[in-house]
């Protein structure tokens, strides 16, 4: 399924007086500026001076940094499912030893040959988590019980059956009218 958003765009301000443009009309943070190019230089000279090889920085691999929050306290492993951009699937075991050094929350590195679609925590249910709106990224929205309990209900194949009669009855006396 397709969903489509239509996004209105009013006029700016702006574009009836350029006047008021200012620096960061035309800013974008996500550009690299000559700065950034000297602390990338500098932090290359870093890593010489301990040894670590700056090829390390080139490779051909995704890193992602996960966090996690303990927000029940009861420590249990972490079970991830990921979704890849083509299409493939892995599930992942962390044991519960993560939480060795702080109990509230941890960060875990992950580094992947492909680039990550979606993450799921938990998706079979085997964990103690109360709260399963939190345990994907990115963010999906979750039915509660009470949503789902309002939602009409699938018809097992007797009910359909007697539905289906019963339309046919009402169709038939309509007919005879």
């Amino acid at each position: 399924m397709v969903l489509a958003r239509l996004v209105l765009q009013h006029p700016k301000r702006t574009d009836d007086h350029p006047e008021l443009k200012d620096f960061y009309n035309d800013f974008d943070d996500l550009n690299v500026t000559p700065t950034d190019k000297d602390k990338f230089a500098e932090l290359l000279k870093t890593l010489e001076k301990e040894k670590i090889d700056p090829k390390l920085l080139k490779t051909e691999r995704n890193f992602y940094v996960v966090d996690f929050k303990n927000i029940g306290g009861l420590v249990m492993p972490l079970i991830l499912k990921v979704d890849y951009t083509d299409g493939t699937m892995e599930e992942m075991r962390i044991p519960a030893e993560i939480w060795r050094m702080n109990n509230d929350k941890v960060s875990k590195l992950i580094m992947m040959n492909k680039e990550i679609k979606s993450l799921q925590l938990d998706p079979h249910q085997e964990t103690a988590d109360v709260d399963v709106e939190n345990n994907f990224w990115p963010r999906r929205p979750v039915k509660s019980h009470f949503q789902l309990f309002q939602e009409e209900k699938l018809k097992n194949p007797m009910q359909q059956k007697k539905i289906e009669e019963e339309k046919a009855k009402k169709d038939a006396e309509k007919e005879k009218k």
